[in-house]
């Protein structure tokens, strides 16, 4: 199981980034904002997966599914 504290950032990294998707009528500025967003996810993932390294929790599944999806979010803003 991940750290209590780690569960919640990663649910609302997801949240996030199901919100992002979601959208369908984003102007360059709006995508422009939302690819910044995915970016600070994805970097907020690392700091996790860094923190759970720390703790000795050194293989996580999931992390690069997570990753995946980031990415495939940001292609399609473009």
């Amino acid at each position: 199981l991940l750290l209590r504290k780690e569960e919640k950032v990663l649910l609302h990294l997801i949240k996030e980034i199901r919100q992002l998707r979601r959208e369908k009528n984003m102007n360059e500025d709006m995508k422009i904002g939302a690819k910044i967003a995915l970016e600070g996810v994805k970097e907020e993932l690392i700091k996790v997966r860094a923190e759970l390294k720390r703790k000795g929790y050194d293989n996580r599944r999931g992390f690069t599914t997570i990753e995946a999806y980031i990415d495939d979010s940001i292609k399609e803003l473009k």
